[in-house]
């Protein structure tokens, strides 16, 4: 029996997709976290928002979110005080598979802090009381590459944040700023950046370490985005719907015609 020309180029793109093995994402690290203090005097006032329990899952959780506002008051002998506190931490990541591995990563975080802080005594303002409000807002990525692949990243970033790209080190055991890319090319500017990397296992990261506002300065906000792609890595062709329900027709319709004629009518096989 003869293959269809249909049934033909999509077994040949199957068999081209899993030919090889291309770069791949392995690992993920996410915190969302907030914490808030203040104080005066022998009182004071705390809390949190999020958790110091990094996401790991490569499929669920894909984008974090905390948003809140915080208001107390209170007051001491002749004194009264208060502070307000609000926030917004968000981050988000996207996958493209390719023929092969991994096409692209796209990722993106937001940090937003405020603080504000009121102290009066005998009905005059006085300042402010001790108070802060901080968050981490961590992401880091591990893949792999079997072998050397062509990259781009590009991106921007803002407010004190920067990517970075490490490499694993096996003879120490611990990862090694690459210097390909750093606070040094993606610190508070727009990047586009390429090159090739080596077969090993990549760590790609935002800065890791919290952002606080204690007055000052008074407000945060800080972001970062990039889309990494490996530009070697051919993207997967799309076919809609409605085209493989065509390619399908169109199979069943063409082994129609190429079926033996002068079949028995009289229930008898030929």
């Amino acid at each position: 029996m003869r293959t269809s020309p249909i049934a033909i180029a999509l077994l040949a793109a199957l068999a081209t997709t899993g030919a090889c093995a291309g770069p791949a994402l392995a690992e993920r690290e996410s915190v969302a976290q907030v914490s808030y203090f203040g104080a005066f005097s022998t009182l004071s006032d705390s809390g949190s928002d999020g958790s110091p329990i990094p996401v790991t899952s490569l499929d669920a959780n894909r984008s974090l979110a905390l948003n809140g506002l915080h208001h107390w008051d209170d007051s001491f002998s002749m004194w009264s005080f208060s502070y307000d506190v609000a926030w917004s931490v968000q981050q988000a990541f996207s996958l493209q598979p390719g023929v092969g591995g991994l096409r692209s990563l796209n990722a993106e975080g937001h940090t937003a802090l405020g603080l504000a802080s009121e102290l009066i005594f005998l009905g005059q303002p006085a300042g402010g009381i001790s108070s802060y409000i901080e968050a981490v807002n961590d992401q880091a990525f591990v893949f792999t590459l079997d072998a050397a692949s062509r990259f781009e990243l590009e991106g921007d970033t803002g407010g004190g944040q920067f990517i970075k790209l490490q490499r694993w080190d096996d003879p120490q055991a611990r990862w090694m700023d690459t210097g390909t890319v750093s606070h040094l090319n993606t610190l508070d500017m727009a990047f586009d950046i390429d090159g090739q990397l080596a077969a090993g296992r990549y760590r790609l990261l935002n800065r890791l370490q919290d952002d606080r506002a204690d007055g000052a300065p008074p407000q945060i906000d800080a972001h970062w985005n990039y889309g990494l792609v490996f530009t070697d890595v051919a993207p997967v062709p799309e076919l809609p719907t409605p085209a493989l329900l065509l390619a399908g027709l169109s199979a069943a319709s063409w082994l129609a015609r190429r079926r033996p004629r002068g079949l028995a009518h009289d229930g008898q096989r030929p």
